[in-house]
């Protein structure tokens, strides 16, 4: 998801990736082919001081503490799914945004309910 990110933040007038941090220096260097002015941070803490919007994706223990820092920071969130692994922790993390008055969107681009379409 990083990657499809990347690609299509380069090709939309309004945004320039500007850092990139994955735990897999492997990811970084698939996700510089589509951003390859983009710094690649020793720490995600790095990445997240150096963008005004911080787009995450990643499993969601890591996501709610970045989500977190990020807000901190006054940045703009763009997250992926799962916020967290329940409810209580998701309705933590939003409480906790909106305080900080944080602008976050969460991203949901498949259907995530099997059942007949309406």
């Amino acid at each position: 998801m990083g990657c499809r990110m990347a690609e299509h933040m380069s090709l939309h007038p309004f945004f320039t990736p500007v850092a990139m941090w994955d735990p897999d220096p492997a990811a970084c260097s698939v996700e510089q082919e589509f951003a390859p002015n983009a710094q690649v941070t020793i720490t995600p803490e790095a990445a997240i001081a150096a963008a005004d919007l911080v787009f995450l994706a990643c499993p969601p223990v890591p996501l709610k503490a970045y989500a977190l820092a990020a807000a901190d920071a006054g940045k703009f969130l763009f997250l992926e799914k799962l916020l967290c692994v329940d409810v209580t922790a998701s309705k933590a993390v939003v409480a906790h945004l909106e305080e900080r008055k944080a602008p976050a969107a969460v991203n949901l681009p498949r259907r995530l309910v099997q059942g007949p379409a309406v």
